[in-house]
């Protein structure tokens, strides 16, 4: 597992961080972030988590996702653009998967559009196996999705 540095905390995040949440998501994602009350209308859904790393008082980077039975789906995934190219999102990942798997989560999926070769390298190096792949899925680009599973190591 990658360390962290001294200066970063891993958490679970609850709905007193839906307006940090969506600061973040409108930079990584500017086009179609979700809106403080979209996330807060989110953690109102027994299924919904979201983790962050934290920095100080801010968010350095997060992820949301969905229990679904045994499973999980990765919502979305995202890094301060000036603390990219650190590792954090492959940290805050690997914390995160441990973590469901601790509590039976036996396998995590994702989507990701084909273009995003940063985000492909990622789930790859972490062990993620592509799918399907779901032509002109992504309505704003017509952009292809490729589908990805992970099969969650278990504790003993």
């Amino acid at each position: 597992m990658i360390p962290l540095p001294d200066s970063i905390r891993f958490r679970e995040l609850g709905e007193s961080y839906a307006a940090a949440l969506a600061e973040l998501e409108a930079v990584c994602f500017p086009n179609h972030g979700w809106s403080a009350e979209d996330m807060r209308n989110m953690f109102s859904q027994n299924a919904f988590r979201a983790y962050g790393l934290l920095e100080g008082s801010g968010l350095a980077a997060y992820t949301t996702l969905f229990h679904v039975a045994d499973s999980i789906e990765i919502l979305n995934i995202g890094v301060l653009p000036e603390r990219r190219c650190q590792k954090l999102g492959r940290a805050l990942l690997e914390r995160v998967l441990r973590r469901e798997a601790e509590t039976g989560i036996l396998r995590a999926f994702l989507e990701v559009r084909v273009g995003n070769t940063p985000a492909i390298r990622l789930y790859e190096g972490l062990g993620f196996v592509r799918t399907c792949r779901r032509r002109g899925y992504y309505a704003d680009t017509g952009e292809d999705a490729l589908l990805y599973e992970l099969a969650l190591p278990q504790p003993l």
